[in-house]
């Protein structure tokens, strides 16, 4: 990824929406911003590492202590939202409003540990990830994404709580006559009357083998289930940006981090 043009793109969306900043501060809030994306896609989120790197190859004049770097990430945390904003609206808006949902399992500590975790407390963290075959302690992170490749929105729940559960916290803040591709977790008529009545949107899941209705056939499931791979590619990538562990000290850190990923995976989709 060329992180000229990430720092061009950050740049060009302040001035295009007027941003407003201190003249005074030593690091642009441009240079924080493309400093907070490169961290998640070069540096597993580690903001010394950045910063030293920043500093070492003469990329800025100037570059804050990480302690007062963070506070400038937290004080900016609503434009970088704004950015997160501005890539999903063009992942919207492509001819084909074809769309994915999944969950994939975000663990905070070790198994063996979790009575000791400081972060959560309680057993609804625990959940269990079938792929692996093994329980872990924390978080589903719950996403939908467009088929060109890009993460449209995403979530936090506690790994204890159900898919089901979790995709009742998503906006589906998606076209009208859009359609989400989904494995057989989400086949529940309820859920798929309530979204075609209320947003226009129609949720195609995988059907079980137990469902009457007219499309669960072997044909239809094969082409939703080929339909929904590049969710499974997609989380794959996000997953790869991670550390071995995800520092934070609290769960508001945990979120900025989470959403650092997503937003660096976004920006290396926009960039291509």
């Amino acid at each position: 990824m060329n992180i000229d043009l990430i720092y061009f793109l950050i740049d060009e969306y302040l001035k295009q929406t007027f941003h407003q900043e201190d003249k005074q501060s030593l690091m642009s809030d441009s240079e924080i911003i493309f400093a907070y994306v490169i961290s998640f896609n070069f540096f597993s989120g580690n903001y010394c590492k950045t910063l030293c790197f920043l500093k070492q190859t003469n990329l800025m004049k100037y570059v804050l202590s990480k302690s007062r770097f963070s506070r400038r990430i937290k004080s900016l945390e609503w434009k970088i939202q704004e950015i997160f904003t501005f890539f999903s609206q063009n992942f919207k808006d492509t001819k084909e409003k074809e769309f994915c949902i999944d969950t994939f399992p975000l663990s905070i500590c070790k198994l063996v540990r979790m009575r000791r975790c400081k972060l959560v407390k309680g057993r609804e963290y625990l959940g269990y990830n079938s792929s692996k075959e093994e329980y872990y302690y924390g978080f589903k992170v719950h996403l939908i994404a467009s088929r060109q490749g890009g993460v449209i929105e995403f979530d936090l729940s506690p790994a204890h709580l159900s898919d089901l559960t979790g995709f009742k916290l998503l906006n589906f803040d998606l076209p009208d006559n859009s359609e989400i591709f989904a494995d057989k977790i989400y086949c529940t008529y309820t859920e798929e009357d309530l979204l075609m009545e209320s947003s226009g949107i129609k949720l195609s899941s995988i059907r079980k083998r137990n469902s009457k209705k007219t499309d669960n056939t072997y044909m239809i499931n094969h082409y939703k289930s080929r339909k929904r791979k590049i969710i499974e590619n997609i989380i794959s990538k996000i997953q790869g940006l991670f550390p071995k562990k995800i520092h934070c000290t609290n769960l508001h850190g945990l979120f900025i981090k989470i959403f650092g990923f997503i937003l660096a995976y976004n920006f290396s989709i926009f960039s291509l």
